[in-house]
């Protein structure tokens, strides 16, 4: 069974990675807060720290065939303005981890950000040349450029990822949604940025799939259809029989709209479809697999107490 080693268990995509991965390989997972995460099927511990040495300690003890880094680049733009790059410091945790995988062995897969994109045009390809300018972008492509640099045959994902998160971590933009919409409270949704996302458990899905493809590069990885975040409400409202959203804001703009993750980020899906030979999933299908997750217990496996924890 091969092992796979997620750094950012304590995320979003981190812990649906976990849970859908669980029962195919040996999971390990790293949760880089100080929160304390289980995940039921899977090994997880604390480690704040993510300088060479740790990252080293780590790579070497578990021997991972992987080590699949899902920190703030892997964060949904929808879930808000909160990524902290601008330190430099998860830059040199990702430049750590990438060493630690070239130095041991272990493949390595980077979850980036469909906000390294902006409009006019729809469907980024890979090598689009629409690129956002704003700092944060700039450094989700270094840490892009890093990780190709110390690992050529490393993946990296580009995606915009949603999904349930484990109890005890702020909650993301479905939760939050969903809150706001069962309370009748009037929220501003973006109707500018149209982005196309996918189910995080869809996502693991599909990357299982490259890993056992021995895919490598960068590629996109979405559902097949845009939308915006008013739209998505609605689909959530309707399928959760909430109230549909109220208030939301104006889609007629004067100019084009600037800033990381505020333009069109749609990705285009193609390679990867050729490449696996499937079709992405539709963002109805997203949707229904979040209400099914509410109905079945699935979120009960974010919070397992099966496993033991290892605070380093």
């Amino acid at each position: 069974m091969e092992t796979i080693f997620i750094v950012g268990v304590d995320s979003c995509v981190g812990s649906n990675l976990a849970g859908t991965w669980a029962d195919r390989y040996r999971v390990i997972g790293l949760a880089t807060s100080s929160k304390q995460i289980r995940i039921t099927g899977c090994s997880t511990s604390t480690c704040v720290k993510q300088d060479s040495a740790t990252a080293n300690h780590w790579a070497m003890q578990e021997r991972p065939d992987w080590i699949v880094i899902a920190g703030s680049a892997a964060q949904s733009i929808w879930d808000g303005p909160t990524l902290s790059l601008s330190n430099g410091a998860e830059i040199d945790a990702v430049s750590n981890w990438a060493n630690a995988a070239k130095l041991n062995g272990s493949r390595l897969a980077l979850i980036s950000s469909d906000a390294v994109f902006t409009g006019p045009w729809m469907f980024h390809e890979e090598d689009s040349s629409c690129v956002c300018p704003s700092n944060m972008a700039q450094s989700i492509r270094q840490m892009e450029s890093i990780v190709w640099s110390a690992c050529p045959g490393s993946l990296i994902i580009r995606t915009n990822a949603f999904g349930w998160t484990p109890d005890g971590i702020s909650d993301a933009w479905v939760e939050k949604t969903i809150a706001a919409l069962d309370s009748s409270r009037d929220v501003n949704f973006d109707c500018v940025n149209y982005a196309t996302p996918i189910h995080a458990c869809d996502l693991a899905n599909i990357m299982s799939a490259a890993f056992a493809a021995g895919l490598s590069g960068t590629m996109h990885i979405g559902s097949s259809e845009r939308t915006n975040q008013d739209r998505f409400a609605q689909l959530l409202a309707n399928r959760f029989g909430l109230p549909l959203p109220r208030g939301s804001a104006a889609t007629r703009l004067s100019d084009r709209p600037r800033g990381f993750g505020r333009g069109e980020t749609s990705l285009s899906t193609r390679a990867i479809s050729r490449a696996l030979g499937i079709s992405m999933p539709m963002i109805s299908e997203g949707i229904e697999v979040l209400h099914e997750q509410a109905q079945s217990g699935y979120r009960s496996i974010l919070n397992g107490t099966s496993m033991q924890e290892r605070v380093a």
